[in-house]
């Protein structure tokens, strides 16, 4: 499939992140050194059972895209888990937070643009992806005002800075649709060789007091430890968990089931008043990584 040859440039530099390179830099590489990545082994072990989880590759990750103030810390945590490992490709899953559209599309430009370089779109595994199934479609519009991949690309850049990237929204996050991209997904890895890693672009409850946040946020916890992706979207349907970004949660939680070890561990959780100082009205943020 041809498609014309498009540029996707920032649209929150400077809000969201630094727009400056010198200090995006360096804020990203002071939250990456901050982390103590032996006590988030000794995390994944206790967890999950996995003995030398440095030395297991996992399926991926699950990431906050708030400003970096308020959720930096968590993203670096789980780009820290992963970083030691090959990624030619990473499938990063998000919400399209401004603009209404049916079904899951597929970002086809060849290139995203970001203050400290240009990351570059697998176009063979994008257009793979998108010719699976019909409703999995190309919405150029959703991809261009869309944060929550674009708030990603500072931590894979600097961490891996060869690797490609194929940028993919829900309009519609429901568990038939995360089924078709997990299908979809599949089908492309078994035909397309890569170095794949999942990304999970999503925050949590919105807006709640931190109590109420904490009790809704740890019922999606919950189900992600047990890689339970049914009952995580009864939970969402029931209003006893939130997330922007669950058709994401989904889709890696049925890949780990089907295809993967089916394990999953918390890495760390915060919410938005520990930045703001507000906590009657806060954002919950989980850092999570997939096996």
């Amino acid at each position: 499939m041809e498609a014309r040859k498009t540029t996707r440039y920032p649209v929150v530099s400077g809000l969201f992140y630094p727009d400056d390179p010198d200090e995006l830099r360096v804020v990203v590489q002071r939250y990456i050194d901050d982390v103590n990545i032996d006590d988030v082994y000794g995390e994944i072990s206790g967890q999950t059972g996995l003995e030398k989880p440095e030395s297991i590759r996992p399926l991926g990750i699950i990431v906050p895209h708030a400003g970096y103030i308020f959720s930096c810390r968590l993203q670096a945590i789980s780009y820290c888990v992963i970083k030691g490992f090959p990624v030619d490709t990473f499938v990063i899953l998000g919400p399209a937070h401004q603009k209404i559209f049916k079904g899951i599309s597929v970002n086809l430009d060849e290139e995203y643009v970001i203050p400290i370089g240009r990351v570059e779109v697998d176009r063979e595994v994008a257009e793979s992806i998108l010719s699976y199934h019909k409703k999995i479609t190309n919405k150029e519009d959703a991809h261009l005002s869309e944060h929550s991949i674009e708030v990603q690309l500072p931590f894979i850049k600097l961490l891996f800075p060869k690797a490609k990237i194929v940028s993919i929204l829900f309009g519609e996050q429901t568990i038939e649709n995360a089924e078709i991209l997990k299908e979809a997904l599949i089908n492309v890895f078994a035909r397309i060789p890569r170095n794949y890693m999942m990304v999970v672009s999503t925050d949590l409850s919105h807006y709640h007091t931190r109590g109420e946040a904490v009790k809704l946020d740890s019922c999606l916890m919950d189900d992600l430890r047990a890689v339970a992706p049914e009952k995580l979207y009864n939970h969402i349907m029931t209003n006893k968990a939130q997330a922007c970004g669950y058709g994401g949660i989904l889709t890696v939680l049925m890949l780990s089931r089907d295809k993967g070890m089916s394990k999953s561990a918390i890495l760390s959780y915060m919410d938005s008043g520990r930045a703001s100082g507000d906590r009657r009205k806060v954002v919950g943020y989980v850092s999570c990584v997939i096996y």
